[in-house]
């Protein structure tokens, strides 16, 4: 089990629950140590048929200054 956070321009952003962390398992069970990013769009039904997620410099580590820019 891990958390994911969304920090732009070194700001933290607040999730729609009002919460700045969403705990979440991170890896898939039984990958390599290293793991797999898994990331996906979840939307209600009736909304795109299909989503065009922008990403950049995803990075994994236990602290902000670990994987600031």
């Amino acid at each position: 089990m891990g958390f994911i956070e969304v920090w732009i321009n070194g700001e933290q952003q607040t999730f729609t629950t009002g919460q700045e962390s969403y705990r979440q398992n991170t890896l898939e069970p039984g990958s390599p140590g290293c793991g797999s990013l898994l990331h996906t769009s979840y939307r209600s039904a009736g909304m795109a048929d299909s989503v065009t997620i922008y990403q950049d410099e995803i990075k994994i580590g236990q602290t902000y200054n670990a994987v600031a820019p």
